[in-house]
Protein backbone atom coordinates (compact mmCIF):
# COMPACT_ATOMS: atom_id res chain seq x y z
CA UNK A 1 0.00 0.00 0.00
CA UNK A 2 1.06 3.40 -1.00
CA UNK A 3 2.09 5.79 2.18
CA UNK A 4 2.42 8.54 0.07
CA UNK A 5 -1.32 8.76 -0.72
CA UNK A 6 -2.96 10.17 2.73
CA UNK A 7 -0.30 12.70 2.24
CA UNK A 8 -1.17 14.04 -1.42
CA UNK A 9 -4.85 14.37 -0.08
CA UNK A 10 -3.70 16.49 2.90
CA UNK A 11 -1.89 18.79 0.81
CA UNK A 12 -4.55 18.78 -1.36
CA UNK A 13 -6.93 19.60 1.02
CA UNK A 14 -4.72 22.23 2.47
CA UNK A 15 -4.24 24.02 -0.74
CA UNK A 16 -7.69 23.73 -0.82
CA UNK A 17 -8.85 25.56 1.95
CA UNK A 18 -5.86 28.21 1.19
CA UNK A 19 -7.35 29.05 -1.99
CA UNK A 20 -10.92 29.62 -0.52
CA UNK A 21 -9.55 31.52 2.60
CA UNK A 22 -7.01 33.79 1.06
CA UNK A 23 -9.50 35.95 -0.52
CA UNK A 24 -11.88 36.15 2.11
CA UNK A 25 -8.35 37.73 4.07
CA UNK A 26 -7.67 39.99 1.60
CA UNK A 27 -11.34 41.16 1.13
CA UNK A 28 -10.70 41.83 4.88
CA UNK A 29 -7.47 43.90 4.41
CA UNK A 30 -8.96 45.93 2.34
CA UNK A 31 -11.98 46.87 4.41
CA UNK A 32 -10.15 47.26 7.39
CA UNK A 33 -7.74 50.07 5.33
CA UNK A 34 -9.76 52.86 5.50
CA UNK A 35 -10.29 52.45 8.69
CA UNK A 36 -6.46 52.22 9.90
CA UNK A 37 -5.80 55.34 7.72
CA UNK A 38 -8.44 57.56 9.44
CA UNK A 39 -7.08 56.38 13.16
CA UNK A 40 -3.15 57.18 11.97
CA UNK A 41 -4.40 60.79 10.12
CA UNK A 42 -6.86 61.17 13.11
CA UNK A 43 -2.80 60.84 15.63
CA UNK A 44 -1.06 63.06 12.85
CA UNK A 45 -1.81 66.78 14.47
CA UNK A 46 0.62 68.49 11.67
CA UNK A 47 0.53 66.79 7.90
CA UNK A 48 3.59 68.04 5.94
CA UNK A 49 2.21 69.82 2.95
CA UNK A 50 3.15 68.73 -0.59
CA UNK A 51 5.99 70.76 -2.45
CA UNK A 52 5.00 73.59 -4.05
CA UNK A 53 6.30 77.28 -4.97
CA UNK A 54 5.33 79.54 -2.90
CA UNK A 55 1.13 79.79 -2.44
CA UNK A 56 0.74 78.99 -5.72
CA UNK A 57 -2.02 76.31 -6.41
CA UNK A 58 -2.16 75.83 -2.76
CA UNK A 59 -5.14 77.47 -2.04
CA UNK A 60 -7.14 75.53 -3.77
CA UNK A 61 -5.53 72.24 -2.11
CA UNK A 62 -6.24 73.58 1.49
CA UNK A 63 -9.61 74.92 0.83
CA UNK A 64 -11.31 75.69 3.93
CA UNK A 65 -8.17 75.79 6.02
CA UNK A 66 -8.16 77.73 9.39
CA UNK A 67 -10.59 80.29 10.85
CA UNK A 68 -12.77 82.43 8.89
CA UNK A 69 -12.24 85.89 8.16
CA UNK A 70 -13.41 88.40 10.86
CA UNK A 71 -13.23 85.61 13.32
CA UNK A 72 -11.72 86.68 16.69
CA UNK A 73 -8.49 85.19 17.25
CA UNK A 74 -7.58 82.95 20.41
CA UNK A 75 -5.91 84.29 23.04
CA UNK A 76 -3.04 82.82 23.82
CA UNK A 77 -0.19 82.96 26.70
CA UNK A 78 3.03 81.14 25.98
CA UNK A 79 6.29 81.52 26.52
CA UNK A 80 9.38 83.04 24.74
CA UNK A 81 13.10 81.69 24.74
CA UNK A 82 13.74 84.23 27.61
CA UNK A 83 11.54 81.92 29.75
CA UNK A 84 8.72 85.08 29.78
CA UNK A 85 4.97 84.34 29.15
CA UNK A 86 3.71 86.21 26.54
CA UNK A 87 0.12 87.00 25.58
CA UNK A 88 -1.82 87.54 21.76
CA UNK A 89 -3.55 90.52 23.61
CA UNK A 90 -0.37 92.24 24.83
CA UNK A 91 -0.47 93.36 21.16
CA UNK A 92 -4.18 94.70 20.58
CA UNK A 93 -4.59 97.77 18.35
CA UNK A 94 -1.47 96.45 16.22
CA UNK A 95 -1.54 94.01 13.12
CA UNK A 96 0.06 90.68 14.18
CA UNK A 97 1.65 88.14 11.83
CA UNK A 98 1.90 84.41 13.21
CA UNK A 99 3.50 82.00 11.71
CA UNK A 100 3.28 78.10 13.09
CA UNK A 101 6.32 76.67 12.58
CA UNK A 102 7.80 73.10 13.68
CA UNK A 103 11.50 72.64 13.82
CA UNK A 104 11.46 69.14 11.64
CA UNK A 105 9.38 70.73 9.24
CA UNK A 106 11.78 70.32 5.92
CA UNK A 107 9.51 73.42 4.66
CA UNK A 108 9.92 75.82 7.84
CA UNK A 109 14.18 75.08 7.73
CA UNK A 110 13.70 76.25 3.98
CA UNK A 111 12.23 79.85 5.10
CA UNK A 112 14.07 80.36 8.00
CA UNK A 113 16.97 82.38 5.98
CA UNK A 114 14.21 84.71 4.48
CA UNK A 115 12.41 85.37 8.05
CA UNK A 116 14.83 88.28 9.21
CA UNK A 117 14.42 89.72 5.83
CA UNK A 118 10.24 89.19 6.36
CA UNK A 119 10.35 90.37 9.58
CA UNK A 120 12.18 94.22 8.50
CA UNK A 121 9.52 94.47 5.79
CA UNK A 122 7.00 93.64 8.56
CA UNK A 123 8.07 95.81 10.88
CA UNK A 124 7.93 98.83 8.25
CA UNK A 125 4.42 98.25 7.87
CA UNK A 126 3.91 98.24 12.02
CA UNK A 127 3.07 94.41 11.69
CA UNK A 128 4.15 92.46 14.48
CA UNK A 129 5.74 89.10 13.56
CA UNK A 130 5.85 86.07 15.96
CA UNK A 131 6.66 82.39 15.27
CA UNK A 132 5.00 79.98 17.25
CA UNK A 133 7.12 76.84 17.51
CA UNK A 134 5.79 73.21 18.84
CA UNK A 135 9.56 72.52 19.31
CA UNK A 136 10.58 72.23 23.02
CA UNK A 137 11.63 75.75 24.93
CA UNK A 138 15.49 74.19 24.45
CA UNK A 139 14.90 73.78 20.80
CA UNK A 140 13.62 77.46 20.50
CA UNK A 141 16.08 79.29 21.79
CA UNK A 142 18.92 76.87 19.82
CA UNK A 143 16.80 77.81 17.33
CA UNK A 144 16.76 81.51 17.65
CA UNK A 145 20.35 81.83 18.60
CA UNK A 146 21.69 79.74 15.47
CA UNK A 147 19.73 81.62 13.06
CA UNK A 148 20.29 85.06 15.13
CA UNK A 149 16.28 85.72 14.86
CA UNK A 150 15.07 89.25 15.63
CA UNK A 151 11.57 88.17 16.14
CA UNK A 152 9.90 86.33 18.83
CA UNK A 153 9.68 82.66 18.79
CA UNK A 154 6.96 81.29 21.13
CA UNK A 155 6.86 77.51 22.37
CA UNK A 156 3.27 76.13 21.77
CA UNK A 157 1.46 72.61 22.05
CA UNK A 158 0.90 70.80 18.65
CA UNK A 159 -3.14 70.60 20.02
CA UNK A 160 -3.33 73.86 20.27
CA UNK A 161 -2.47 74.67 16.31
CA UNK A 162 -6.55 73.36 16.27
CA UNK A 163 -7.62 76.46 18.19
CA UNK A 164 -6.63 78.02 14.59
CA UNK A 165 -7.48 74.77 12.76
CA UNK A 166 -4.40 74.85 11.31
CA UNK A 167 -3.58 71.79 9.00
CA UNK A 168 0.23 72.20 8.57
CA UNK A 169 3.37 74.20 8.79
CA UNK A 170 4.25 75.95 8.12
CA UNK A 171 1.02 78.27 8.30
CA UNK A 172 0.50 81.98 8.76
CA UNK A 173 -2.31 84.01 10.11
CA UNK A 174 -2.40 87.40 9.72
CA UNK A 175 -4.52 89.14 12.55
CA UNK A 176 -5.62 93.07 12.13
CA UNK A 177 -5.71 95.83 15.64
CA UNK A 178 -9.58 94.49 16.58
CA UNK A 179 -7.76 91.16 17.36
CA UNK A 180 -10.01 89.36 13.97
CA UNK A 181 -8.42 87.48 11.54
CA UNK A 182 -7.74 88.79 8.49
CA UNK A 183 -6.36 85.78 6.74
CA UNK A 184 -4.73 82.30 7.20
CA UNK A 185 -3.03 80.60 4.66
CA UNK A 186 0.49 78.85 3.64
CA UNK A 187 3.49 80.32 1.91
CA UNK A 188 6.97 78.65 1.18
CA UNK A 189 9.22 81.63 0.94
CA UNK A 190 10.21 84.98 2.03
CA UNK A 191 7.89 86.60 -1.31
CA UNK A 192 5.19 84.26 -0.89
CA UNK A 193 4.45 85.55 2.98
CA UNK A 194 4.40 89.22 1.95
CA UNK A 195 2.71 88.83 -1.39
CA UNK A 196 -0.16 88.38 1.37
CA UNK A 197 0.43 90.72 3.32
CA UNK A 198 0.78 93.79 0.42
CA UNK A 199 -2.17 92.33 -0.74
CA UNK A 200 -4.17 92.99 2.41
CA UNK A 201 -1.93 95.95 3.36
CA UNK A 202 -2.97 97.78 0.29
CA UNK A 203 -6.69 97.52 0.88
CA UNK A 204 -6.52 99.71 3.47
Amino acid sequence: MDNNIPKEKEKRARKYEFNNTFPIYLLFLVLLQPILSLLILKEVKILRLPSSPGITNVENLLDGAGLTPGSVAPNFVLENTDGKLVSLNEFAGSKVLLMFSSPDCPYCVELFPDLNNVNNDLMSKDIVFIMLSVGSHEENYALKVQQNFNFEILSIKKEQFDDYLIPGTPFFSLIDEKGEIMKIYHARDGKGILDIINEFIGKD
